[in-house]
């Protein structure tokens, strides 16, 4: 009966693991977050380390608690490490990165880290196994069998799943950036929104996942401006200069609005509100035109995405957001501020993800991805023009 009680020791500490990791996690990121790898609510290296310390406790059971406490601190250490070397070399994806966090190893492990596990190691043999294995030595032989095979095909099924979503994640941060500069991004923001729980999670996930698409997008976008010259013009566009009567006809409700042109009121960048959107909305309608893509969506949302009525520099301004918020706040500022203009769904997604990925949301359409680049492109330029 040795065996089918380990697979429940182990299922029932990688659940104390979730629980762990939930509480962790959820408290990090302010918001609750369904912790793990798996789908289920297991957290597998828990019930690892609980096991390897099991063993462990046979040979050390009566040692000083100090050496205890240091050998299971370098014990669950090693076991961190290569679980992440295993997440990284097998799944391609790095499920977590210490490295800002103080005396790190490769990012893999860190030593506040491991003084947890150790300590988490000592109570464990002492307190909570004793308490968990009185409970479990109860448990009839007949039914012992039946939930720990039960136990084992659910966790087999969990584990390859996971593994297959995790390498498409690592697909995503490789060659995602593709499918959002083709003609049709729908697979890549369906396989997001699905895999939306590892990417909140997961925040060195997404943050690969965010540097590796906006990296290969920008770099795309890039090329067009060196190969086509007259968009860089849009550096020196004021309003009376522009003679686009297209551009001019898609924009004309925002541009006569009395509460849109207060933005020219407001700092922003080099220059005020006004100008830096003019700019990105007029190069984006360009680029728009020139790919096939959304003109219209393009130009209104560029308009509109930073359409905030307050100085973000000015810590007095009773409208300013919470201290130090405003790049995560303003987008759902400026989308309050934009409904009047009958917003379509790609203008939205443009103009509440443009920050992305500071915000969590990730963008759904090219245009949204275009417009982020856009914004740091143009901001970029004015700070040079006026530093020259």
């Amino acid at each position: 009966m040795l065996f089918p009680r380990l697979i429940i020791y182990f299922a029932i500490y990688s659940f104390l693991g979730w629980i762990i990791e939930v509480a962790y996690r959820s408290c990090h990121q302010k918001e609750f977050v369904n912790a793990g790898f798996l789908r289920g609510c297991f957290v597998p290296l828990y019930g690892v380390a609980a096991i390897t310390f099991l063993g462990l406790d046979n040979l050390i059971n009566g040692w000083n608690v100090a050496v205890q406490f240091i050998l299971y601190g370098i014990v669950a250490t090693l076991m961190e490490y290569g679980a992440g070397l295993f997440s990284e070399h097998v799944l391609g994806v790095r499920l977590w990165n210490y490295a800002d966090a103080p005396l790190n190893f490769q990012g893999r492990v860190s030593l506040p880290f491991s003084l947890v596990w150790a300590t988490l190691g000592v109570l464990f043999i002492r307190i909570i196994h004793p308490f968990v294995s009185g409970l479990i030595i109860r448990l009839p032989a007949n039914a012992a069998i039946p939930i720990a095979t039960v136990f084992t095909v659910g966790f087999i099924i969990d584990f390859s799943v996971s593994i297959s979503l995790a390498r498409k994640l690592s697909e995503i941060v490789k060659k995602g950036y593709r499918k959002i500069i083709a003609t049709d991004a729908t697979e890549l923001e369906k396989l997001l929104r699905k895999e939306k729980r590892f990417l909140y999670t997961f925040t060195s996930i997404r943050k690969d996942v965010a540097m590796a698409i906006s990296a290969k997008f920008e770099s795309n976008m890039g090329a067009i401006l060196v190969r086509y010259k007259p968009l860089i013009a849009i550096r020196e566009i004021r309003s009376e200069d522009l003679n686009d009567p297209e551009y001019l006809a898609i924009v004309a409700d925002i541009l006569t609005d009395m509460e849109f042109l207060r933005t020219k009121d407001y700092l922003h960048h080099k220059s005020s509100i006004f100008d830096h959107v003019l700019k990105v909305s007029y190069l984006a309608y360009q680029i728009a035109k020139f790919k096939g893509w959304d003109a219209r969506a393009a130009a209104r949302a560029g308009l509109l995405h930073d359409f905030f009525l307050y100085d973000w520099r000015d810590s007095n301004d009773p409208d300013r957001p919470s201290r130090n918020l405003h790049g995560f706040r303003h987008p759902k500022i400026a989308l309050e501020n934009s409904r009047k203009f009958n917003l379509s769904a790609i203008e939205e997604d443009i103009i509440l993800k443009h920050m992305w990925p500071l915000t969590l949301r990730i963008p759904k359409y090219k245009e949204s991805f275009l417009i982020m680049f856009l914004d740091k492109y143009v901001a970029t330029q004015d700070f040079l023009q006026k530093e020259k």
